[in-house]
């Protein structure tokens, strides 16, 4: 999941250079794995049936609130910053995944679990001094991203084991496209989508959409079922 994800700044970096914006990225991105992941769960998921009307409900705001402000925030940031340095802001979201999990389901944490989280604080530790030279409103959208990220994979954590894997992927990125179809319609002149305009970008979003999305999301969500 982490290797596909990966693959998406960079996607996202070169469609910004050639004069594109997040919304005009990330929309394409997520109607395309949207419509992969249905057509995917259509042909092989048969068997899984639908969840109720409460779950799949549920299922389908995570993507359009979770999903879209998680990614939407974070790509944003990228294009003000650099995205090694993102990433490894972002990734203080396990400290707050372990809060969570601390206070609202009394589960204390493990030393297997407190030494890897005290490794990935040292990394952001290491970065501190990068900070000062970044763009200020990247960095808190950065954090912001990484704070609503924390609370999306608790719930998300809890509603993916009470539906078959790809019946939960297809309505999550269905919401997702929905949120950023969404924002785009209503959005200001200066934050509205601008598209690619060349054969080549598109070509990447398209990638992005299936290495970068449909991959990936299949992949956390088989390993949150197993966690």
């Amino acid at each position: 999941s982490s290797m596909g994800f990966a693959v998406v700044p960079s996607i996202s970096k070169t469609a910004y250079d050639q004069g594109a914006n997040a919304l005009g990225v990330m929309t394409p991105r997520f109607a395309i794995a949207a419509i992969l992941i249905t057509a995917i769960r259509l042909l092989f998921g048969k068997k899984e049936g639908w969840p109720s009307l409460k779950l799949a409900i549920a299922m389908f705001f995570i993507g359009a609130i979770g999903v879209t402000a998680v990614s939407l925030l974070y790509f944003i940031a990228i294009d003000q910053i650099d995205s090694s340095l993102a990433i490894v802001l972002w990734y203080a979201y396990p400290v707050l995944v372990l809060l969570i999990a601390w206070v609202f389901e009394k589960k204390r944490p493990s030393a297997t679990i407190v030494i890897p989280l005290i490794l990935t604080l040292t990394g952001i530790a290491i970065s501190a001094g990068q900070v000062k030279g970044g763009n200020t409103t990247a960095i808190v959208l950065v954090v912001s991203s990484s704070m609503i990220f924390a609370v999306y994979i608790t719930v998300l954590s809890k509603v993916t084991q009470k539906m078959g894997l790809l019946t939960g992927a297809s309505i999550l990125n269905a919401g997702t496209a929905t949120g950023y179809i969404v924002v785009g319609l209503f959005s200001t002149s200066a934050f509205a989508p601008v598209f690619p305009t060349t054969e080549k970008v598109w070509m990447l979003i398209a990638g992005a959409a299936i290495v970068g999305t449909t991959l990936p999301f299949l992949c956390s969500l088989a390993a949150l079922k197993r966690i």
